[in-house]
């Protein structure tokens, strides 16, 4: 299944000139930060809980899968393994194009190196056995179902002070017509809308999302032991965003 993420986001920006601050200002549309992280074989809970009951061993390979950003990648990071394409729409919305069966594809792999070299490894999912590898086809087949797919766009949050002007990639410096300027902190998605590449169907909106943050220690930088994400998960094919895309349809036919 090939998906499209079509998304606007923001970030803010201070602008500096001669030592002092000249106002603000909220940048729309900018491109997931690169320390965007992306986990596309993800399932709802609740879909697995249902699977078990017949199949409890692809109920636990999904669970794996599902729980750890194995497969993930770094959107607009030198186009990154995953993403089959980006750019912006004509509205000047951003978007990202993934093929999930990459990234199936990839798991896989990586089991199968643990196996062939590190069968005892402590990196292995929890409760991993070596027959879940003849499931690979099984997965694929499972993940072509939009329902049984969620996807999870991890986005860090943190915003740095516009004093902060040594962290690298965490703040870009630039000129414009007004001077020296600072852009300080991560886009903020705003909304987003998921397509199904092949069929071209509307998939999930902000109605089929849920939002939450996470902390985690930052590896980047002593003086900040913690670095808050924010987590949009998108409930594929939620029954608001296929409501709404088969009335929008079936207007236009009508037209």
């Amino acid at each position: 299944m090939q998906l499209r993420i079509v998304y606007s986001s923001a970030t803010h920006e201070q602008y500096f000139q001669g030592g002092g601050s000249i106002g603000t200002a909220d940048f729309a549309n900018q491109p997931l930060d690169n320390l965007t992280e992306l986990q596309t074989l993800h399932t709802p809970q609740a879909t697995i809980d249902a699977i078990a009951t017949d199949d409890a061993e692809l109920a636990a390979v999904l669970t794996a899968a599902a729980g750890s950003w194995a497969s993930r990648t770094l959107p607009y990071d030198m186009m990154p393994f995953g993403i089959i394409g980006t750019g912006v729409m004509p509205d000047g919305s951003q978007f990202i194009e993934l093929d999930v069966e990459l990234f199936i594809d990839r798991t896989f792999d990586d089991w199968q190196w643990y196996v062939d070299n590190d069968p005892t490894s402590a990196d292995l999912p929890a409760g991993f056995n070596e027959a879940w590898m003849s499931r690979r086809a099984d997965v694929k087949t499972f993940k072509d179902t939009p329902s049984n797919v969620q996807v999870v766009i991890k986005n860090p949050l943190f915003i740095y002070k516009p004093t902060d002007t040594y962290d690298g990639e965490m703040t870009s410096v630039n000129w414009n017509e007004v001077g020296l300027y600072y852009i300080y902190g991560w886009p903020t998605v705003v909304d987003a809308w998921i397509y199904d590449m092949n069929g071209g169907a509307l998939l999930a909106t902000d109605a089929n999302m849920t939002y939450s943050t996470e902390d985690v220690l930052d590896y980047l930088e002593w003086a900040r032991p913690c670095r808050q994400f924010e987590l949009y998960a998108y409930t594929l094919a939620g029954g608001a965003a296929q409501k709404f895309w088969t009335n929008f349809v079936a207007c236009v036919e009508d037209v």
